[in-house]
């Protein structure tokens, strides 16, 4: 039995109940050795909350304080690095900010800030190809250029134009959007001012097929997959084109029992990994798995990683093995 100590709105917020009997949590004013710490930190105070040894930070409000005009926060990868005087930075921290290359610091996605994980029924072969979003960074400018070029009535690709984070959804729009998810087979993910989207979660309640455009690609999807591309596919800007990208994109919607393969899969994936009782953190059981994870490497950077999915959830959930 592993505990760890944190406080209860970080347990309520990010860690689900999945693993009793294998993880035990305490609250973080009765500390009895031997623990794991998980902490919030607010990254513009993180050189005066001094980290103990055993303990894991939840950074936020990186952006705090910082003119982001100045960050470009929606041009360009690694846009956080940016960051006048960053820390060092002395203990493991989960990240949802785009910060790349800096020992100690494991990105991480949020949300979801819309939805559930209630599972979306699309079981059958609709021929169609499906995204709708925000001019959020200059990745979504290239793609939404390519695709005005194309005429392909198998791709509904559109501009979403409502301040959803500021004033809400209209009336309808959500549903309108899960309504296409699922009569849809393929639905591209790309990133946005942060690598990761809240879109992922519908993506894959609604059993589609994620195509990962720089994005969240890097996370360590081949911790848990025999072969990745049986779940996603992922591609990158900075080594493809959009004409290559569209081209594997084709291939794969001409390949009718492919993509149902690929679509069985992934709402295996989903009710695998995402069915349980923290909603409001849709990654809850895979960041548990990375802090089991750096508590048993005795949190040593040179035995750990920066992918925030690793293969001790394949532990914890006694899979056996790769799915």
């Amino acid at each position: 039995m592993i505990t760890i100590s944190t406080d209860s709105i970080l347990r309520k917020r990010f860690f689900c109940e999945s693993f009793k009997g294998k993880i035990k949590f305490q609250n973080a004013y009765y500390r009895h050795h031997p623990f794991l710490s998980v902490v919030s930190t607010p990254l513009n105070r993180y050189h005066i909350n001094t980290p103990k040894p055993n303990q894991i930070s939840i950074l936020y409000r990186a952006r705090d304080n910082v003119d982001r005009r100045l960050l470009k926060i929606r041009d360009g990868f690694c846009v956080d690095n940016r960051i006048p005087n960053l820390p060092d930075f002395n203990n493991f921290c989960f990240t949802t900010n785009d910060f790349c290359n800096i020992p100690y610091l494991i990105p991480a996605p949020f949300g979801p800030r819309f939805g559930d994980n209630t599972t979306i029924e699309n079981q059958t072969f609709n021929n169609k190809v499906f995204w709708c979003g925000g001019l959020t960074h200059s990745t979504r400018k290239d793609f939404l250029s390519f695709y005005d070029t194309i005429d392909d009535e198998r791709f509904n690709v559109s501009l979403f134009n409502q301040k959803v984070y500021k004033d809400g959804f209209k009336a309808g729009t959500y549903e309108a959007f899960l309504d296409n998810l699922s009569k849809s087979d393929i639905v591209f993910l790309i990133r946005g001012d942060r690598i990761w989207a809240h879109t992922f979660y519908d993506i894959i309640r609604s059993g589609c097929i994620p195509v990962m455009i720089s994005s969240m690609n890097y996370y360590g999807w081949e911790n848990i997959f025999k072969n990745v591309d049986d779940y996603m596919l992922r591609f990158d800007l900075r080594e493809h084109t959009m004409e290559y990208i569209h081209q594997q994109v084709v291939s794969l919607i001409e390949d009718r029992e492919r993509v149902l393969y690929m679509k069985a899969n992934i709402r295996r994936f989903h009710d695998m990994f995402f069915k349980h009782d923290c909603a409001k953190y849709g990654f809850s059981e895979f960041m548990l798995a990375k802090c089991i994870e750096i508590y048993k490497n005795d949190f040593d950077i040179n035995k750990i990683d920066d992918k925030f999915i690793c293969p001790e959830i394949l532990n914890l959930k006694e899979l056996g093995g790769k799915i």
